[in-house]
């Protein structure tokens, strides 16, 4: 599989399970998108619930409690995040079927437990400042020592105020261009024409790829033309050499409203079935 350009501009949620905004950033080393929700008495399981209901574009890019495989993507969250003694994060490790220290560990992707940054005296199964034994079969950030790191949690715990998750996007992004060359992206909806949506070939992306018939802009396919299949074309439309894919949507007027801008995003997948998502600027004028 190849690894994918991430996005240089930050989109914006609302969840549903909490008051804030939070920004979904991009990590080079895998492509996915990572967010934190800020939820001030959440348990494991109600943010492993959360994190499974949210979608970033579709459910091609479908979200989870975060998975953290690597000491750079560790670090990641880590530096982009603020983890503190009252500002807990739940992660998506958990103990299924024992207490037992540092042994049983899963994440709830199946992915290989190899890499761990347990915090100072962690694991211990000792819950709170009194030293009470407990079974903590969950996984969380928290500052120990002044040292951010992994903390192991009773699953059902909410006592800090300060609590949440972090929240794994699994798609990679890819950049995309609304209506290319041109600067806003205006258009004027009537239903009779298309809006074009350049995927930006690079490096680490080659568009040939891209699978024309998997992609959906706003919910909306590419046109067919006849017999002829979906309208796209390879072409270099961003001064940098690389070839890109152009494809043409839809102008849909029950999909698209008169707004003075906001974000939107396509979602697909390549011929390896991964899946990819871009998200760009768009406004719709009457």
């Amino acid at each position: 599989m190849k690894k994918l350009v991430s996005i240089t501009v930050l989109t914006l949620l609302l969840f549903a399970s909490s008051s804030i905004v939070a920004a979904q950033v991009p990590y080079a080393g895998n492509g996915h998108l990572y967010a934190i929700v800020e939820d001030a008495f959440i348990n494991w399981d109600d943010a492993y619930a959360a994190a499974e209901a949210l979608e970033l574009g579709g459910p091609l890019c479908p979200g989870y409690l975060a998975t953290v495989t690597s000491s750079g993507e560790d670090d990641f969250i880590i530096n982009t995040f603020t983890i503190g003694v009252l500002n807990t994060k739940w992660l998506g490790g958990i103990q299924p079927d024992a207490c037992d220290l540092d042994e049983g560990w899963e994440w709830i992707t199946g992915e290989t437990w190899d890499y761990t940054n347990w915090g100072p005296g962690e694991p211990n199964n000792i819950f709170g400042q009194g030293g009470i034994q407990s079974c903590e079969d969950a996984l969380q950030y928290r500052l120990l020592e002044g040292i951010p790191g992994w903390n192991d949690a009773p699953r059902e715990w909410t006592y800090y105020g300060g609590g949440g998750y972090v929240v794994e996007f699994s798609c990679y992004q890819v950049m995309i261009d609304i209506k290319p060359g041109s600067d806003p992206n205006c258009f004027n909806i009537n239903g009779h024409g298309v809006i074009p949506v350049a995927i930006l070939g690079s490096a680490d992306l080659d568009v040939t790829e891209v699978v024309p018939e998997s992609l959906s802009f706003g919910g909306i396919e590419v046109r067919v033309r006849g017999n002829k299949g979906p309208l796209c074309s390879i072409e270099e439309v961003s001064g940098d050499a690389y070839l890109d894919l152009v494809c043409q949507f839809e102008d849909d007027p029950d999909m698209w409203q008169p707004d003075n801008g906001s974000a939107a995003t396509l979602t697909g997948t390549l011929s390896d079935g991964t899946s990819i998502t871009g998200v760009d600027s768009i406004c719709i004028v009457p």
